[in-house]
């Protein structure tokens, strides 16, 4: 458990809500729900698998990190500047 000094609560939970923003924001970007399909994993307790959609397979294998930050989305921006 966490536990934080009471001064820097309300600055700790606005990082944590931006962080967390910004990683849905980031895993839409790389698996946008129309071109994927997730099903659970065989062992229990771990993530749900992401399978491509056939159709979809070649563009998602260019979403990269590397693409990502070097398209910067103008989504990204402004998550960033927020």
């Amino acid at each position: 458990m966490l536990i934080i000094a009471a001064e820097y609560r309300h600055h700790a939970l606005a990082i944590a809500e931006a962080a967390c923003k910004l990683n849905q924001l980031r895993e839409n970007w790389f698996n946008l729900p129309e071109w994927i399909e997730r099903q659970p994993e065989v062992i229990a307790g771990y993530p749900e698998r992401i399978i491509p959609k056939p159709e979809y397979t070649a563009q998602l294998n260019q979403r990269t990190l590397t693409t990502f930050y070097n398209q910067k989305p103008a989504w990204l921006v402004n998550a960033h500047e927020q």
